[in-house]
């Protein structure tokens, strides 16, 4: 690929960023402040899934004001300092992949809360308490907090951008642990989402089945009508949940699977041969894609 071709796509990636990344970052603070707030009214907040919610749109603040901020401000500044100076560098590796990490994390005790609830074990049920979440969360972010020190230590400043060095076995780490990260949750979504609706299912179809009584054939009409209008209801709103999980599971998908690549795709690039510059600059182009689409998601 020439580099005058590079260049264009450069350009291309900096218009994105100056344009399109302000606006992301404000809609995400936005949109994420507003979800805070909304889920931590009196009558949201009693919901275990509530407190799922909100952390995972503070993971979400966290992550667009330490990574896309920067990203814009050093488009605007033209001077990445995160080339060169080693700390800076190192700090918003960590905070990224701490952010990342969490986030998917939450995303996870969504889905499983959502199976829970819907369960007909009343065992299964009782484990989706405030007791519960509290201890998930704060574990979740002391595993997570310490896992991803990780990043702090191996990322390198060099000419082009604060990366792991081309080619070694913390790059391959890196590889392996960004798919892991990344398709790991998605299958456990994936599978929490299809066992919500075949509980949600379930359910539906034991509460609409007439009872034998005594009672008149009137009052077994009325009340079979009445358990059903009941049953739709309920059915509706946990649909609307089950909904909401596969949108996730999908935009997730859409949304993750370029940034995901990419460092596996880095690290075979450089293992078969070390990488000449243009190599290297198309890499970033599409690491920079990837993020942009995982802004979007956040936001």
């Amino acid at each position: 690929m020439s580099f005058s071709l590079i260049s264009q796509f450069s350009k291309i990636q900096l218009l994105i960023i100056r344009y399109e990344e302000p606006v992301i970052l404000v809609l995400g603070n936005i949109g994420n402040t507003v979800n805070i707030w909304i889920f931590l009214q009196r009558d949201l907040r009693k919901n275990v899934c509530s407190w799922y919610f909100i952390s995972l749109s503070i993971a979400h603040l966290l992550l667009l004001d330490s990574f896309c901020l920067p990203r814009i401000i050093i488009t605007s500044t033209g001077d990445n300092v995160f080339r060169y100076i080693s700390i800076l560098c190192k700090l918003r590796a960590y905070a990224t992949e701490l952010t990342l990490l969490l986030s998917r994390y939450f995303l996870c005790l969504i889905s499983i809360d959502r199976w829970m609830v819907t369960s007909s074990n009343a065992w299964i049920r009782q484990q989706s308490s405030s007791r519960v979440a509290r201890w998930l969360i704060i574990i979740g972010i002391a595993f997570f907090t310490i896992s991803s020190l990780h990043a702090a230590i191996g990322y390198q400043t060099n000419p082009v951008e604060c990366t792991p060095p081309f080619g070694s076995t913390y790059e391959f780490f890196v590889s392996v642990e960004s798919i892991i990260a990344s398709m790991t949750p998605m299958l456990i979504m994936s599978i929490f989402s299809l066992l919500t609706v075949f509980n949600v299912r379930s359910r539906l179809m034991r509460q609409i089945q007439p009872t034998k009584t005594d009672a008149s054939r009137s009052q077994i009409q009325s009340t079979v009508t009445s358990n059903a209008q009941f049953s739709y209801q309920r059915f509706k709103g946990n649909m609307q949940l089950v909904r909401l999980s596969l949108l996730q599971v999908t935009f997730y998908l859409m949304l993750n699977s370029v940034w995901s690549i990419i460092p596996l795709y880095s690290f075979l690039a450089g293992a078969q041969a070390m990488m000449n510059i243009n190599q290297q600059m198309m890499t970033l182009f599409l690491g920079r894609i990837g993020l942009n689409l995982l802004f979007t998601y956040a936001s």
